[in-house]
C-alpha cells in the first residue's frame, strides 16, 4: 500500500510541477503588448481631421495560416437623425505596419473599387495593424491580435491522442495481471492528460472552426493548441515510462 501511495504520490507532483511550470513560464514569456507605430510620413495626415469619415474591417480579424490574405474593407460612414449607413469608400489607400524580429516596416496597400484591400501573411511577421487614410482623412486603427492553426494540428492532437488512449487502456487492461497493480497510477495519468487534450482538441474541432482554420486561443489565454501540445508531450513520456515498466515487468517474470 505504501508503495502504491508513494508512485501515486511521484505521478501527482509531476503533473502539478508541469501543469505549475507552463503557467508560470506562460505569463512569464508573454511579451510586452504596445501598439504598432504607424508611419505618419505620407503628406496629409492630420490625425483628428474628419474631411470623410472613415470605417474599416479586416477579415480575419486575427492571424490567417502562412500565406493566406487578409481582406480588408474600407468604407464611409453618414450619419442622420435615425439613419446610419456604411458604404464602400475606393478612393483611399490602406497602410499595413509590420513589426518584424528587429525592426518595423510599412506598406501601402492599394484599394479596388469595391473599396477592398488584400495583404498575404507571412511567418516572420511579429504584430500587425491596418489603418485607412485618404487625404486628411485617416480611420480607426485595427491591431491583429488572433492566431489560427491548420486543421492538421486539430486533427493530430485529437486523433494521435485519441489512439494513444485507447492503446494505453486496452494493454493496461489485457496485461495488468502480468505487470502488476503498480502501474495503475501510470495509466491514470496517461488517461488523464490524453483524455484531457483529446476532448479539448475535438471541442475546438467541432465548435471554433472557421473559414481561417480554429483560434489558437481555446479556453481564455491558457488552454491553447500550444499548452496541448505540451500536455501532449508529457503524455507521451509518461507512456513511455509505462511501456518500458510494462516490458520489464513481463520479461522479469
Amino acid at each position: 500500500m505504501q508503495k502504491h501511495s508513494k508512485i501515486f504520490l511521484m505521478v501527482t507532483v509531476f503533473l502539478l510541477a508541469f501543469l505549475s511550470a507552463y503557467c508560470l513560464g506562460y505569463f512569464l514569456t508573454q511579451p510586452k503588448k504596445a501598439i504598432v507605430s504607424v508611419g505618419l510620413s505620407t503628406a496629409g495626415w492630420i490625425i483628428g481631421a474628419s474631411e470623410v469619415p472613415l470605417h474599416i474591417e479586416v477579415v480575419p480579424n486575427g492571424y490567417p495560416m502562412v500565406g493566406q490574405s487578409w481582406t480588408i474593407f474600407v468604407y464611409e460612414y453618414s450619419t442622420s437623425p435615425g439613419k446610419f449607413a456604411f458604404n464602400s469608400y475606393p478612393n483611399s489607400s490602406v497602410l499595413a505596419a509590420v513589426k518584424l524580429a528587429d525592426h518595423a516596416q510599412n506598406y501601402n496597400l492599394s484599394v479596388n473599387d469595391k473599396g477592398q484591400a488584400t495583404f498575404v501573411f507571412q511567418p516572420e511577421y511579429q504584430d500587425v495593424a491596418f489603418q485607412a487614410f485618404s487625404g486628411a482623412s485617416v480611420s480607426e486603427k485595427v491591431v491583429i491580435s488572433e492566431h489560427y492553426v491548420s486543421s492538421n494540428i486539430v486533427d493530430q492532437l485529437s486523433g494521435g491522442n485519441l489512439i494513444a488512449l485507447a492503446v494505453t487502456v486496452g494493454g493496461w487492461f489485457f496485461s495488468r495481471n502480468k505487470i502488476g497493480k503498480k502501474s495503475r497510477f501510470m495509466v491514470i495519468a496517461i488517461i488523464c492528460l490524453f483524455g484531457l487534450v483529446t476532448a479539448i482538441s475535438l471541442f475546438s474541432k467541432f465548435f471554433q472552426e472557421t473559414i481561417w482554420g480554429y483560434p489558437e486561443r481555446i479556453i481564455g489565454q491558457i488552454i491553447t493548441f500550444t499548452f496541448l501540445e505540451d500536455v501532449t508531450i508529457a503524455g507521451f513520456a509518461i507512456f513511455v515510462m509505462f511501456i518500458c515498466y510494462a516490458l520489464f515487468s513481463i520479461r522479469k517474470k
